[in-house]
């Protein structure tokens, strides 16, 4: 699938709901569940970033660098 800025994809089966946005003309991918989970995860070119319950604004719960293949 090719997502455009705004598009927003659902797969029932994983319970989760992937949206295609863009930040500070980045595009950032964030994934979270259907039905109001606890954890939003965000998807960088060289990270990623998981917000869990109670998490600050631009405060991830945790953070981890990967590099796609």
């Amino acid at each position: 699938f090719t997502l455009r800025s705004g598009d927003v994809v659902r797969r029932p089966q994983a319970a989760a709901e992937c949206g295609a946005y863009q930040e500070g003309g980045f595009a950032n991918p964030s994934c979270s569940r259907i039905g109001g989970g606890r954890h939003t995860f965000v998807f960088y070119k060289d990270s990623v970033q998981v917000f869990g319950p109670g998490a600050e604004p631009l405060t991830p719960t945790d953070s981890f660098d990967w590099r796609p293949r």
